[in-house]
């Protein structure tokens, strides 16, 4: 109930007040910079982070090696039971480590 609440209210929020919406997708930080430099003070910046902000250090984690991975949880699921993947799979991502994607990122927070 509480949630199916909150689902209205968002509903209700987003198709009465008046906005306005743009998504950029690019491949370099310049034309956020310069969608941010002319933006109003409140506006609201949302941002994918996973493999756009930051990417894995461990390639196997990586988007690109993405079929790799699954072959090796697809052989995984053959040989051990769910709760041992999920014992696994929890050794894995404690030992997560990221990078930023693009160092100058941190600059464009700055803006913000």
């Amino acid at each position: 109930m509480r949630q199916l609440f909150f689902s209205f209210w968002l509903i209700l929020v987003f198709t009465c007040l008046p906005t306005q919406a743009n998504i950029i997708q690019t491949a370099t930080l310049q034309p956020i910079v310069d969608a941010i430099a002319q933006s109003p003070e409140d506006t609201l910046v949302i941002t994918d982070v996973e493999d756009v902000l930051i990417k894995a250090n461990d390639q196997i984690l990586q988007v690109a090696h993405k079929p790799a991975l699954n072959k090796i949880i697809a052989g995984l699921a053959q040989k051990h039971s769910l709760s041992r993947i999920q014992e696994l799979t929890s050794i894995v991502m404690l030992q997560y480590q990221t990078s930023l994607i693009d160092p100058k990122i941190k600059d464009v927070f700055q803006l913000l």
